[in-house]
C-alpha cells in the first residue's frame, strides 16, 4: 500500500493457537476498502472482496467482513441527527448513514455515536429497510500503546437472534 492507505489485520485462532481465518482490510482515500479474506478449511484460497461481496460473517460471528471496514461511513448520504448525547461518559454526535441501495437483509441505515473529542466510534445501530433494528455494535475498552489509543474489544448483538459476538484484540503496533 502507498502512504495514503492503511491496513488492519484480523485473525481468528483455534484452541491450539493456529489461525483459522484471516482478514486484511486495506483502507484507501475516498472510502474504498479492499478485503482479503482467507476462509477456514484445508486448501482454502484468499478471496479479494469489496462492497456488498464483503457482507459475509467472520469466524462464525455476527460481524460481517464489511463491518471491519466501517463501510456505512462512506455511503453518500450522511447527516448529524439531534443534539449531542453522552455514551460511555463521552459527549458524542449522532451520525445517520443511509444506504443508497439496500437489499433485503442488509443495512439500510446506521446510526453511529461518534466521540466529539477523540472522533472515534463508540456505538452503532444498524437498521433494515423497514427501520427495524438488525444489529447493535458497542465498543469495549481502550488501551494506550505507543502513545495511541487502540481498541481492546468490540461486541455486536444480533437483534433477530438475540445472540452476541465479542472480539478481543491482541494489539500490536508496527
Amino acid at each position: 500500500p502507498d502512504t495514503h492507505t492503511w491496513q488492519n489485520n484480523y485473525a481468528a485462532f483455534d484452541t491450539a493457537g493456529q489461525a483459522t481465518e484471516t482478514l486484511t482490510v486495506t483502507h484507501y482515500p475516498g472510502g474504498t476498502n479492499a478485503y482479503v479474506y482467507l476462509p477456514p478449511g484445508p486448501g482454502a484460497r484468499p478471496l479479494t472482496l469489496a462492497g456488498r461481496d464483503a457482507l459475509i460473517p467472520f469466524a462464525g460471528s455476527h460481524f460481517w467482513l464489511a463491518d471491519f471496514g466501517l463501510e456505512f461511513l462512506f455511503w453518500p448520504e450522511q447527516r448529524v441527527v439531534g443534539d449531542a448525547e453522552m455514551r460511555k461518559g463521552r459527549l458524542c454526535k449522532v451520525l445517520e448513514s443511509v444506504n443508497p441501495d439496500p437489499k433485503p437483509g442488509q443495512y439500510a441505515s446506521v446510526r453511529s455515536w461518534i466521540d466529539i473529542e477523540k472522533r472515534g466510534l463508540l456505538r452503532a445501530e444498524a437498521f433494515d429497510e423497514n427501520h427495524k433494528l438488525l444489529k447493535e455494535f458497542n465498543i469495549g475498552g481502550f488501551k494506550k500503546i505507543d502513545g495511541r489509543w487502540q481498541l481492546k474489544s468490540m461486541e455486536i448483538r444480533d437483534e433477530l437472534t438475540d445472540e452476541r459476538s465479542r472480539l478481543e484484540f491482541d494489539l500490536e503496533i508496527e
